[in-house]
């Protein structure tokens, strides 16, 4: 299900803050890098994450575009793992 991905990668943005971030504070329609809730660094991290998990590839390019928001993430890594 889409929710659980979105879920999944809503806790590990939070556990990416250090604590300055929890998960129900991220908003799942917003930019991830215009609000902040990724920087250059923890997007490598985050992005490696879901490689790892889902074995998606993700690049930084396409959270500047078409997947960057964390809903537009989560359907995407969805659809690409369940395809």
């Amino acid at each position: 299900m889409i929710g659980a991905v979105r879920e999944r990668l809503r806790n590990e943005l939070a556990a990416l803050s250090d604590g300055k971030l929890a998960g129900e504070e991220i908003d799942p329609a917003v930019s991830l890098l215009d609000h902040g809730y990724l920087d250059s660094l923890s997007a490598a991290s985050f992005l490696a994450g879901i490689e790892n998990e889902y074995g998606v590839v993700v690049s930084e390019v396409d959270l500047l575009g078409p997947l960057q928001s964390l809903e537009q993430l989560a359907r995407y890594v969805h659809d690409e793992a369940h395809s």
